[in-house]
């Protein structure tokens, strides 16, 4: 369940009913405008770490009856964007985030970027926007094993992400369309971890008796590409229903994964008209999606919305 209004959004919800470990996921964020075209925006979250059945559901070890996994990440985020003139605009910030799951050693990540965007196309039907960002990753702990204590979470303990991305939006009547794409190079660095990083007596014993199998993971430093697409389709059916479609592809560190869903959303509010669900509505425009994809897809990247005197700014 979400709220949205012109300069704050706030979800609630669940993880997946049959999990193992099952847990509440929302988030709220703020626009406070300091000026005419200076915005900060203030983020908080809790959201489910979706990179693996491990991290996202939890395991459970038949032998022993051991569980472990189910992350949440918890934390919050500031940024300053602002927008040079109606079309281009640049933006900046950080955020610190809690890795914490049942029976998983504790991690943090601290993260910093910044870009620039342009808006090509900006017309009531269509927009389109580009731009570059940078960015720098960093968790205390590796922890993308999946032994028990280990979380499956791809965590470097440094990582500078550059890529190049578009977001394409495209307004029929009822029907709205989003396509965002990114491409770039990454570079990490892992420390080497423990197998068992939460139980000191089974790591000494894998340690005692190489021929049990490695101990843990060891160094490395990786360099390589990166990139992802994403596509959005939604149709009103009437001004308080939306039916919609949604997938993603992506690749970054050393990991790639794919996510699709259908979703029926309904407006508890009136609409003043029958307008797309995209593009309209509200002097804000927000992805159509529930409620854990819109950050999701974007990864990161910054989406246009309307200031006091009409210029464009992004929004995460």
């Amino acid at each position: 369940m979400g709220y949205v209004a012109a300069r704050v959004r706030a979800d609630v919800g669940a993880t997946p009913l049959g999990f193992q470990q099952q847990n509440v996921a929302g988030g709220a964020e703020a626009a406070l405008p300091l000026g005419e075209a200076l915005n900060l925006r203030v983020t908080g979250l809790r959201r489910p770490v979706t990179e693996s059945v491990l991290s996202y559901a939890g395991q459970r070890d038949p032998g022993t009856g051991r569980q472990w996994g189910g992350v949440m990440r918890t934390g919050a985020r500031a940024q300053l964007e602002y927008a040079v003139n109606d079309r281009f605009g640049i933006y900046g910030g950080g955020g610190w985030q809690s890795l914490r799951g049942e029976n998983v050693a504790a991690n943090e990540m601290v993260e910093a970027g910044g870009g620039l965007y342009y808006a090509a196309i900006r017309t009531p039907e269509e927009t389109l926007s580009v731009g570059p960002d940078l960015r720098y990753f960093h968790y205390n702990r590796n922890l993308g094993s999946f032994s028990y204590g280990q979380g499956g979470y791809f965590s470097p303990q440094s990582q500078v992400i550059g890529t190049l991305g578009a977001d394409w939006k495209r307004q029929w009547g009822d029907l709205t369309a989003r396509v965002q794409a990114t491409l770039g190079w990454q570079r990490f660095h892992e420390h080497g971890a423990p197998a068992f990083p939460t139980d000191q007596a089974l790591q000494a014993q894998l340690e005692a008796n190489p021929a049990l199998g490695p101990a843990g993971s060891t160094a490395r430093s990786v360099g390589g590409p990166v990139g992802g697409l994403g596509a959005n389709l939604e149709y009103a059916v009437s001004p308080t229903l939306r039916l919609g479609a949604i997938g993603r592809f992506a690749h970054t560190g050393n990991y790639s994964d794919a996510t699709g869903l259908f979703y029926l959303r309904w407006r508890l509010d009136q609409p003043p008209q029958d307008l797309a669900p995209l593009l309209a509505g509200t002097p804000t425009r927000y992805p159509a999606g529930s409620w854990p994809m819109p950050a999701m897809l974007t990864n990161g990247a910054p989406e246009p919305v309307q200031l006091n005197g009409g210029a464009a700014r992004p929004v995460w």
